[in-house]
């Protein structure tokens, strides 16, 4: 592929920057004429001040490396495959001008373009966002196509080399134990899962559950067939079909848990019983929360309820239901027990997904002739 010259390549990409701002722009636009100057606050802090570090509050303050973590988390199984690479590199003493900017610059130019591009626009986007102090798992998604790019050159270097072998072999076994695990799990008795704690007793359930699921009829049995072909490429010893083998295989692990395993397992630790608890014993009107921890909501809940979640401490409303977290029901009758009564409805024996901790739907009514 023959080599663009610098300039006019950057100005056709900056040109395709500049065009790709349109429609984001319209829409602060739109949205700055309906929210004023208060919408330009928030999202002058909820951009410039989550990269500066300047915000009102703390939002999902990670340390430095957090990005590089992250990627090795998000690439699971493969970066397992790259750990595994590295036994496979000739390592020799370096010597002090093999680091000189010089001899880094020559090694780069000698890649070929799109491995050069992919290389460069990873490391920007993942350096990049090592920077701000507010981090987040999902602002890395832009690397991934790059990623997956040179892991699929990973994946051809190492065809006929034992890391590729070792990997096959890893992931063939754990196409084996996945669908197994699941199945001993549904055909174990009902003692087994009484003996747990409540929270536990709900995970084991739904991890017996995906064994009789639509996606689990189909997808556990595809882990069993993708682990036997890659077995059957292992025997054969031949490594022109070891990396398709190996993605089916890797592909039918991640369906199974994306299709059939994960989706009872985070079911079940959603608060949408909760909200439809509430939603039978308070079915109109509004219903406050109460928290210690002025940024902690549940969020969830209020989606479920049709957005009637309201703070009590912002509105010290007359009567009505309330929803509050173990550990702060002390902490509420110490500020308002003198002003209001509170009584026990409904509580919630699991943790809330989105406070980590057990709700109380609480019913309270303001004392008579009581002031605040």
């Amino acid at each position: 592929m023959p080599r663009r010259p610098f300039w006019p390549l950057f100005r056709s990409l900056a040109l395709t920057g500049l065009l790709a701002l349109v429609v984001p722009a319209l829409w602060y636009v739109a949205a700055w004429r309906s929210g004023g100057d208060e919408f330009l606050r928030l999202a002058m802090e909820e951009n410039f001040g989550r990269m500066t570090g300047t915000m009102s509050y703390d939002s999902h303050v990670q340390p430095f490396w957090y990005p590089l973590l992250t990627i090795l988390w998000g690439w699971v199984p493969y970066t397992l495959l790259a750990l595994m690479a590295l036994t496979a590199v000739s390592w020799r003493r370096p010597s002090i001008g093999s680091f000189s900017p010089s001899t880094l610059l020559t090694r780069l130019r000698a890649l070929p373009p799109l491995t050069l591009y992919s290389a460069v626009a990873a490391a920007v986007i993942v350096i990049f966002f090592c920077i701000p102090k507010s981090k987040r798992s999902v602002y890395l998604l832009p690397a991934y196509p790059f990623i997956g790019y040179l892991m699929m050159l990973l994946v051809e270097r190492m065809r006929r080399e034992a890391p590729m072998r070792w990997f096959v072999a890893t992931v063939s076994s754990l196409a084996i134990l996945l669908p197994a695990a699941v199945w001993i799990s549904a055909m174990l008795p009902g003692s087994v899962a009484a003996s747990m704690s409540p929270s536990a007793s709900i995970q084991f359930s739904a991890i017996a559950s995906a064994a009789l699921s639509i996606n689990g009829v189909w997808a556990l049995p595809l882990c069993l067939v993708t682990s036997l072909w890659g077995w059957s490429e292992l025997r054969r010893g031949a490594p022109r079909r070891l990396p398709a083998a190996m993605i089916a295989t890797v592909t039918a692990i991640l369906l199974s848990l994306s299709s059939a395993i994960l989706p009872p397992v985070l079911s079940a630790k959603s608060d949408k019983p909760l909200a439809e608890a509430v939603c039978a014993t308070a079915p109109d009107g509004p219903v406050y929360e109460f928290h210690t921890d002025p940024l902690i909501r549940y969020y969830t809940v209020n989606f479920y309820i049709g957005d009637r979640m309201r703070l009590f401490a912002r509105e010290m409303p007359t009567n009505g239901w309330i929803i509050i977290d173990e550990p702060d029901i002390e902490a509420w009758r110490e500020a308002y027990g003198d002003a209001y009564t509170l009584t026990e409805v409904t509580p919630w024996h699991r943790r809330s997904c989105d406070t980590r901790r057990q709700p109380h739907l609480m019913r309270f009514a303001r004392r008579q002739a009581a002031t605040l």
